[in-house]
């Protein structure tokens, strides 16, 4: 019993991997000396405890300069489950190393991986899977060797792939996600810079957009006939950079036409907000109100650009709006942003507004968006916040935003205040009509109009404008599928239309379209009549409106039913050119188009005016027309046609309003497309 003892003792102080045999020694002496009697325990004849099996690291990389990773399948073995072997990952310097506690790195019961950090840069290491059973048994694999990377290795795969010049001052650009051994390629900084001088150093001076993730850039507002290099620098999180080779690109001549739709951004308080239709649902790219800028903007410049998200916010601080920039504006990569902000602002300092708007133009000169941004329109005698503290705290940041237009690269100023303020007003109201009355600070459509003519004025001066409309009589899909334009009498050159209001309307009604009145119209009459254009373009269809009967009446232009042109998923698109003159109590039109996919129904609108405007009692609906003869180019939103069933309506249609009897107007309509895609 003595040596029993001290066998258990060493078997108390013996290492793991012989311990199994001391047991077997022990057994034996305790059956050498064991008595006999009823309850004695017999014998254990089982074979001996084997080793565990399938003891292998069957993978081991390092994923960065600092971390291994590693993993291995569950091993086997004849008394102990897989899930309670105990799995001991070992690691030294040394090749050809003995396990032990100084090179246990990792003990654990049914573990399959291993991520072992805070390791040494541009170091080798050896590595060794040991298991355990329950008894005490074990398997060493065999080694495994692997070299860490050096300290933060730069980024790779960093190039400019396609580098064009669009336009006279448009370069667009574009490149694949670089790769890092830390950072992931979405969360690298990509950096574009330029310069007019060959074999420049980045650095903030030539520094013009920076964001994570990004593929992509136009870079706007540059100078015609100019020749730019251009380098992408792409930084990790650790800081380490690399930068690409150099590209360069010249910008054509000023008077070659541009080639592409400018793609903007509307971003503000409500002033930008009310440009939508439902601004906050679904609809809000779909339905231009007029009482918006944007409408007016686009019918002016002849509809030469595309509006891709109102980012407007109702009673959005000018800190509000500067804190969503980098998720409402630089993810859409517009070519430029165009807005309005602080008259939200009264609660704060007049350098807090500035400051705020200051660090907003400074985000967007950084993604190489251009700026267009308004004065702070006036408000109206009436309002809450009228008074003179407040007009001259609008006054002096307008005179601020003045100034930033004289120092400011990729930025116009819109001076919406000068447009729309009384001269002759002491106390600093808006022009009578600017605003709507029943709140006296959101404008009206005759405001709108006078803002949006203001925008379009500016973008013209930077754009070249295009004709987009049909160029001859038979540029229609009906004759030719390589067409992408479907309506089939764009130049109005036949006439037998059809008229469903014969007692309100007489006259000649061109072909694939008709004619329908609503409301009660009494002595009302519309003379419908083709005349020749002298430039060529076939004919204009021109409407006299006289005498509209009541409130509300409406003249509805409906053009040929397209389904047959179209199918799921096309994208469709209406413009015309729109002359009003003469105008007497005109209450608004709009273009719109309109489709039936699967019995459901959808539609776009631009100019469009709301059933829940006012009307002849608080009429500023009314009084944006009186007066005010209009011509331009209506373009409406884009229409997706739904993706499944049967497209069984699509069609276009202009509507016209009048405020109530005594409404005139000569209502000129020419050029007139549907395209597709």
């Amino acid at each position: 019993m003595l040596m029993f003892a001290y066998t258990l003792s060493k078997l108390l102080t013996t290492p793991l991997y012989t311990k199994a045999s001391i047991l077997l020694c022990c057994g034996l002496m305790l059956v050498a000396c064991g008595g006999g009697g009823d309850n004695e325990v017999p014998a254990n004849n089982s074979s001996a405890n084997q080793a565990p099996t399938n003891v292998e690291l069957a993978t081991v990389q390092a994923s960065s300069s600092n971390v291994i990773e590693m993993a291995w399948a569950l091993a086997k073995d004849d008394k102990t489950t897989a899930s309670s072997l105990t799995y001991q990952v070992h690691l030294s310097e040394s090749a050809n190393f003995s396990p032990s506690s100084t090179t246990l790195k990792f003990s654990q019961k049914g573990a399959v991986a291993l991520r072992l950090t805070g390791l040494k840069a541009a170091t080798i290491y050896y590595l060794k899977l040991v298991v355990v059973d329950d008894d005490g048994a074990q398997t060493i694999s065999a080694e495994k060797v692997v070299t860490t990377p050096s300290l933060n290795m730069p980024p790779t795969n960093v190039e400019l792939a396609t580098v064009q010049a669009s336009s006279s001052n448009v370069i667009e650009m574009a490149w694949a996600l670089a790769k890092d051994d830390k950072t992931t390629a979405s969360s690298l900084t990509y950096q574009v810079h330029l310069s007019e001088s060959a074999n420049f150093s980045p650095s903030s001076t030539t520094l013009k957009f920076s964001q994570k993730g990004a593929v992509a850039l136009r870079l706007t507002g540059l100078k015609a006939a100019t020749i730019y290099y251009l380098k992408l620098v792409v930084v990790d999180d650790d800081g380490a950079q690399t930068i690409s080779a150099e590209k360069v690109v010249t910008t054509p001549s000023l008077n070659v036409t541009n080639q592409y739709s400018p793609k903007i951004i509307l971003f503000g308080d409500s002033r930008t907000e009310q440009n939508s239709i439902s601004p906050l649902s679904p609809q809000r790219m779909t339905r231009f109100s007029d009482y918006g800028y944007v409408a007016w903007a686009q019918f002016f410049s002849r509809g030469n650009f595309e509006i891709i998200y109102n980012a407007g916010i109702g009673g959005n601080t000018t800190a509000q709006m500067l804190s969503r920039f980098n998720t409402d504006v630089s993810p859409y990569l517009p070519d430029e942003l165009w807005g309005e902000g602080g008259i939200n602002d009264f609660a704060v300092t007049e350098a807090d507004t500035k400051a705020n708007l200051a660090a907003i133009f400074d985000l967007a000169e950084a993604n190489g968006i251009y700026v267009r941004w308004s004065t702070i329109s006036p408000l109206e005698t009436g309002h809450k916040t009228f008074n003179a503290h407040n007009v001259a705290r609008i006054s002096n940041i307008n005179k601020w935003l003045r100034e930033q237009a004289l120092t400011r690269k990729n930025f116009a100023l819109i001076d919406s205040f000068s447009a729309m303020i009384d001269p002759l007003s002491i106390t600093g109201s808006a022009k009578s009509g600017m605003m709507q009355t029943d709140d006296h600070i959101h404008q009206s459509p005759k405001g709108a109009r006078f803002q949006g003519k203001a925008f379009a004025d500016s973008f013209l001066k930077d754009h070249d404008l295009i004709d987009y409309l049909p160029q001859f009589a038979g540029d229609r899909y009906s004759l030719s599928t390589s067409s992408k334009q479907l309506f089939d009498n764009p130049f109005f050159t036949s006439s037998g239309g059809k008229n469903y209001s014969s007692g309100v309307v007489t006259g000649t009604i061109p072909a694939n379209s008709h004619v329908s009145v609503s409301g009660t119209w009494g002595a009302g009459l519309i003379t419908s009549a083709l005349v020749a254009r002298a430039d060529g373009f076939g004919y204009d269809w021109v409407l006299t409106v006289t005498n509209a009967g009541a409130e509300n009446d409406e003249l509805s232009i409906v053009m040929n039913d397209l389904s047959a042109y179209v199918t799921n998923g096309d994208v469709l698109y209406a413009a015309a050119e729109v002359s009003m003159s003469g105008l007497l109590k005109n209450r608004g039109f709009q273009l719109e188009i309109r489709s039936i996919v699967n019995s459901v129904f959808s539609s776009v609108s631009t100019l469009e005016y709301a059933a829940t405007q006012p009307v002849a009692t608080d009429a500023w609906t009314d009084v944006m027309y009186n007066q005010d003869n209009v011509t331009g180019v209506m373009k409406t939103p884009k229409l997706t046609l739904g993706d499944t069933g049967s497209v069984t309506s699509c069609y276009a249609r202009l509507k016209f309003r009048f405020g109530g009897v005594g409404s005139t107007a000569t209502i000129k309509i020419g050029r007139l497309a549907v395209y597709k895609n």
